[in-house]
């Protein structure tokens, strides 16, 4: 069952200090020794909230026709059009951070959503990585938030070297929020927009940026903070990609943590105070070996001398080697003329879906397995 929460707080008219009614905007004492809050017009509430945590506080706005599939760790908005999440949302807290279940690895399509998703046969070989939108070692909690986050819906392709390197970064750097701040509401995705390139005969868009919105609500404060990073390997410290979460909206079209008050979306969405957010300084330090490894590939070219794999590693986008590329070119024709045999080939079942969430039942000789309805 996804995580909810419980919140309430308490707004009344008028108060009564001392036989005498206080309408100016500042703090005062009631007769029981409670701190309060006046405003103009007449309205008012503690100064200390009860409860003050608003349900599901880490899922942004849902607009018409999207629904939210829960997983055990997450909650997420499939987007059909591009294969792919709009958003994936999640309260992390400290004691899940140390989290002992072991990181599965087995990719699979997302029984929960209607119409399925993109599978591993739209990732392999296209040179991308199947990027977590909700990191794996966010789900160690339990042995089933960790199956599910290797969910296709939870996936989305990144670079190698950005997976691997600035993403994880940032990743890790949520995690130490996480302890610091006792817990952190975490919204994260792809800018998906249109003309998009795609791999895969699902037609799964590659996105030229991500994003993590990020929400501290509690006892330590309240704060929050976005960024935006370009789906490509850098050196620059994470601080270089830091936006408000108004200007992250504006990019994306989403509102997030919409279940804020409107006063306290208006000032904590609006600003970014960045002294309040301890982030590693990664552009003045040199990667080691292991580092630059772990960010890198194997190729898929293969040695004609040898006329074995390739044992060097790329950062390449491609998967291929600078020796191999003209390999990759190879196979960017053979894909194209496979493009071709699809669409000149007898109609195949169209893998759309209906309003009502069923699959189509037209057939379509299209390269993208869609009839002229999808």
């Amino acid at each position: 069952m996804f995580k909810k929460h419980v919140w309430a707080i308490v707004f009344l008219c008028g108060l009564m200090l001392d036989n005498t009614l206080l309408v100016a905007q500042k703090h005062a004492i009631t007769n029981e020794g409670k701190k309060v809050i006046l405003y103009p017009n007449y309205i008012w509430k503690y100064d200390t909230a009860i409860a003050i945590v608003p349900n599901n506080l880490e899922l942004p706005q849902i607009k018409n026709n999207q629904t939210i599939t829960y997983h055990a760790g997450f909650a997420l908005c499939y987007n059909k059009t591009h294969e792919q999440s709009n958003w994936v949302a999640y309260q992390l807290t400290q004691a899940e951070t140390q989290g002992t279940a072991e990181r599965s690895n087995k990719f699979k399509p997302d029984p929960k959503v209607k119409g399925g998703t993109a599978s591993d046969a739209d990732y392999k070989q296209s040179g991308y990585d199947r990027g977590h939108l909700a990191p794996a070692a966010d789900m160690g909690w339990s042995e089933t938030s960790m199956q599910e986050s290797f969910y296709y819906s939870n996936m989305s392709p990144q670079v190698p070297s950005f997976n691997r390197g600035i993403w994880k970064k940032l990743e890790e750097q949520v995690r130490n929020w996480a302890v610091q701040f006792d817990d952190i509401y975490v919204a994260t995705g792809p800018v998906l927009t249109t003309g998009l390139p795609t791999i895969g005969f699902n037609k799964v868009s590659v996105p030229q940026l991500y994003y993590k919105a990020l929400l501290v609500y509690g006892n330590k404060g309240k704060q929050a903070i976005a960024f935006v990073l370009p789906n490509e390997a850098s050196q620059q410290a994470l601080a270089h990609y830091v936006i408000t979460i108004d200007s992250l909206e504006v990019l994306t079209g989403i509102d997030f943590f919409a279940g804020l008050l409107d006063e306290e979306e208006a000032l904590l969405e609006s600003v970014v105070h960045t002294d309040n957010w301890s982030m590693a300084k990664t552009q003045t330090k040199a990667k080691t070996d292991t580092e630059k490894r772990e960010e890198s590939a194997l190729c898929k070219g293969i040695s004609k001398s040898l006329n074995a794999p390739c044992k060097l590693r790329t950062n390449n986008a491609n998967g291929y080697c600078h020796h191999h590329q003209s390999q990759a070119q190879n196979t960017l024709q053979i894909n194209q003329e496979n493009n071709r045999v699809i669409q000149t080939s007898k109609a195949v079942q169209c893998s759309g879906t209906t309003k009502a969430g069923n699959r189509c039942k037209r057939n379509t000789t299209n390269a993208s397995g869609r009839c002229y309805q999808h």
